[in-house]
């Protein structure tokens, strides 16, 4: 699920009976509500991301069979709200910025009202010149995702490469602290990777090692990352069974390092 920054909300699609879901918000204090349908009862939702307050919530509803895709923004003031594009990918953690999905080659980027176009960094590579944001820090300066078959980075609306870990092909950023200080991403959910100023990218799992933090058996496929940079929810799999796990890991200042087990696949965190 999408989690807010302040830890009171989760944010995700509820299975009300098989193969149909419904985006919802729950609090800390068992609070449920659940994101009503744009155009009728039979549509699904799905969650994109929520604001650190958890009051702003964005996602997309699928209608007319699955024909019809069509992003919103929900809050608990204003209710439902559409978005001038078909999916939302993330929102900033102040709420004012969200990562849209256009359907064309670059996403749109909805800053205060503002839609701008998330532009392409060439990466060299021949193919479908595109650019895909996956998440947004706090004030919305800076996004990361992918262009063309790179893993990238835009700062104030100015994009650059972020290198790909020696023998990793075809990757993209998935997430970001508070202060782009830490950078994480995958190659197609099989390998996880991070890149820090100091070391540069590199696999999650050799990341982690450096700090006499291993996980034998499993293979680190896709994770999130905390604010201070210091907190990981790691997704991961047995690759003899495929079976999914997961794994809140903090890397302390200083005394003894804490590793969780969740037991299940946590899919994201939040979108800030």
């Amino acid at each position: 699920g999408s989690f807010s920054g302040n830890g009171r909300y989760i944010s995700e699609s509820l299975t009300e009976i098989p193969n149909f879901r419904r985006a919802f918000r729950l609090s800390d204090q068992g609070e449920l509500v659940i994101i009503p349908p744009l155009v009728n009862a039979a549509e699904e939702s799905y969650v994109g991301g929520i604001s650190d307050n958890g009051n702003v919530i964005v996602g997309e509803s699928l209608y007319a069979g699955g024909l019809a895709v069509q992003a919103w923004r929900w809050t608990p003031s204003g209710g439902l709200q559409t978005l001038p594009f078909a999916g939302a990918r993330a929102v900033s953690g102040d709420g004012n910025t969200i990562i849209g999905d256009t359907f064309t080659p670059n996403d749109a980027v909805l800053r205060n009202g503002v839609i701008t176009q998330l532009p392409y960094v060439d990466d060299g590579t021949a193919g479908i010149r595109l650019a895909t944001g996956y998440a947004v820090n706090f004030d919305g300066s800076i996004i990361v995702g992918q262009s063309g078959s790179h893993a990238a980075i835009w700062v104030n609306g100015q994009g650059s490469l972020i290198p790909s870990p020696a023998g990793l092909e075809g990757c993209f950023a998935t997430d970001i602290n508070a202060d782009a200080t830490v950078i994480l991403g995958t190659n197609g959910l099989s390998n996880a990777f991070i890149w820090t100023p100091s070391r540069g990218s590199e696999l999650l799992s050799s990341y982690f090692a450096s700090y006499g933090i291993t996980l034998p058996g499993y293979q680190l496929t896709s994770a999130t990352v905390s604010d201070d940079g210091r907190t990981f929810a790691v997704n991961t799999i047995i690759p003899s069974t495929l079976a999914p796990n997961a794994f809140i890991i903090t890397i302390p200042t200083s005394g003894t390092l804490s590793v969780g087990v969740l037991g299940a696949l946590l899919v994201s965190r939040r979108r800030r």
